[in-house]
């Protein structure tokens, strides 16, 4: 069973689908809301240090019983997001800067984003192009394990600024990628059982 938890907006709680459970079909809504939110043009974005405690936050997390090794070898490639986010097309390595990948979103538009740190089990990066209207973006994914349940907890954290549309919208915009990238992470069940040297159930 997933487990979503409440989503955090510039530090008060804000109504999210809390234990919503994510079908194998995309989130078409969410998708097509990042990809047009502003009609697939691409421009630059600054990336200026900022006071946190004025800034959108998003926390968003997934457990689940599956081996914390085995989700991070689906999700922790930086450069292979399309491998398992249903709204990632597909990406691309910046030719001029090794960090930077462009990220072609289902429905147009492109987040151009730069790996900033890498750990055994979590990247943090920053968006600085592309179509999404946010500035002062930066974010990270880790996968930990519950020390009391055992379960393998999948987070994606970020800090923000929305731009050009108010500030609500654009936490909508960017919860609803993290919801349908987190759920379809660790979705796979069957196929991480035979990982695991299972057998598939008939």
């Amino acid at each position: 069973m997933l487990v979503l938890n409440r989503l955090v907006v510039g530090g008060c709680n804000a109504p999210t689908t809390d234990g919503r459970v994510f079908g194998k079909g995309r989130n078409t809504t969410n998708a097509s809301s990042v990809a047009g939110a502003q009609s697939g043009t691409t421009r630059p974005i600054a990336t200026p240090r900022r006071d946190l405690r004025s800034m959108l936050t998003v926390h968003a997390e997934v457990r689940t019983p599956l081996d914390q090794k085995l989700v991070w070898g689906r999700i922790g490639d930086f450069f292979a997001i399309h491998a398992w986010h249903p709204d990632a097309e597909h990406t691309e390595r910046d030719e001029s800067r090794n960090s930077v990948r462009h990220v072609a979103l289902r429905g147009g538009g492109e987040a151009i984003e730069e790996l900033i740190n890498q750990t055994e089990q979590s990247y943090s990066y920053t968006m600085v192009g592309g179509s999404i209207p946010v500035r002062n973006y930066q974010a990270t994914v880790a996968v930990t394990q519950d020390g009391e349940s055992g379960e393998t907890v999948v987070s994606w954290d970020a800090a923000f600024d929305a731009d050009g549309i108010p500030a609500e919208q654009a936490h909508q915009l960017i919860t609803g990628f993290y919801e349908g990238g987190l759920a379809a992470a660790v979705s796979l069940r069957s196929e991480a059982i035979r990982e695991q040297g299972g057998h598939r159930s008939s």
